[in-house]
């Protein structure tokens, strides 16, 4: 058996994910036309979900809904970014950036990335002020 097949990958993703027990799972190059059956596992143990509109190979942001409130999402270079509010505190908000920085010799477009992600959060806290 092949150990580079997605069946196996999946089954150590899943368990790994599982035995984790996290509140909020990023991942980066998820397949957008096949997520809904690559991570049924983790919307099967309740996790909600948002995937990056662009690209084929995506930001995925899992989250407990039973912990956190989404209340924001911008889809950015390759970056998707969202702002929470705690579940058991909506006062307390969370600002998470899940991105998956470009490699290869183009420094440029990651301090873009970085930056976009970074005004992103700046413009939703400057609008709650």
């Amino acid at each position: 058996h092949d150990c580079r097949q997605w069946s196996h990958r999946q089954r150590l993703i899943r368990d790994r994910l599982l035995l984790a027990d996290a509140d909020i799972v990023c991942v980066q190059e998820a397949a957008g036309d096949t997520f809904a059956s690559d991570f049924e596992f983790l919307h099967a143990d309740g996790y909600e979900s948002v995937l990056h509109k662009k690209f084929r190979f995506r930001c995925a942001t899992f989250y407990r809904p039973s912990a956190f409130k989404l209340l924001s999402v911008a889809h950015e270079d390759r970056a998707l970014v969202a702002k929470f509010a705690s579940a058991s505190d909506p006062s307390l908000a969370l600002f998470l950036a899940n991105v998956h920085l470009s490699g290869g010799a183009s420094p440029d477009r990651r301090l873009r990335q970085v930056h976009g992600v970074t005004e992103r959060v700046r413009k939703w806290v400057a609008a709650d002020a």
